[in-house]
């Protein structure tokens, strides 16, 4: 009775997808993981005609050699990854934006320019202050506040109705302060506060 299963050629097919473009032959003829979408190890072989380096000729070869079949579990994971990579570009909605990170003004104002161009670069803030950091046409200060105005624009600003017959922040600490050293309310400021 035949084996039942695709035939060898779509086999070849489905494991070529995770092989290198070009395969150097002075290299370790290992298969890597390479974030799932295969390689080759970088290693050189092991002198005396052998196809693979010190860590893989001891080790068992769990992606299979570059030029020939990966294992079908480690094959499976392959190809979830690649699903997984396929979903992700074809629904980038689903996916939550990044957020960046968000430095107070005096940490930003501490960095040196090639560190404040570096957290721009990172954190994906404006480019054209990063070529000017480089070129030298802003100070670090400058491109600091930069960065820091450019962050208060990502921060979301939560805005609340008062409650009725609250007071507005700046009113009940004046009214806190005068009850607390004993000024009627009736009075602009406390005695003691000379002009």
């Amino acid at each position: 009775m035949a084996a039942s299963g695709p035939p060898p050629a779509q086999l070849e097919a489905v494991w070529m997808r995770f092989t290198p473009d070009a395969v150097d032959l002075s290299l370790c003829r290992a298969r890597t993981w390479s974030n799932g979408l295969g390689g080759q190890c970088t290693n050189f072989p092991l002198g005396g005609g052998g196809d693979f380096c010190g860590l893989h000729k001891e080790k068992r070869l769990e992606h299979g050699r570059v030029d020939g079949p990966i294992p079908e579990d480690k094959l499976r994971e392959f190809e979830q990854k690649a699903e997984a990579a396929a979903a992700d570009e074809l629904e980038p909605e689903r996916r939550a934006p990044k957020r960046r990170r968000l430095f107070r003004l005096s940490t930003l104002a501490s960095m040196d320019a090639r560190d404040l161009a570096r957290f721009s670069r990172d954190q994906g803030f404006s480019e054209g202050l990063r070529a000017r950091l480089a070129a030298g046409e802003v100070k670090a200060a400058e491109a600091a506040r930069c960065i820091a105005s450019e962050q208060e624009e990502d921060r979301p600003v939560e805005r609340r109705a008062p409650a009725p017959g609250a007071l507005p922040a700046r009113a009940a600490s004046a009214r806190g302060l005068r009850l607390a050293v004993g000024v009627p309310s009736g009075l602009a400021e406390p005695p003691h506060v000379a002009r």
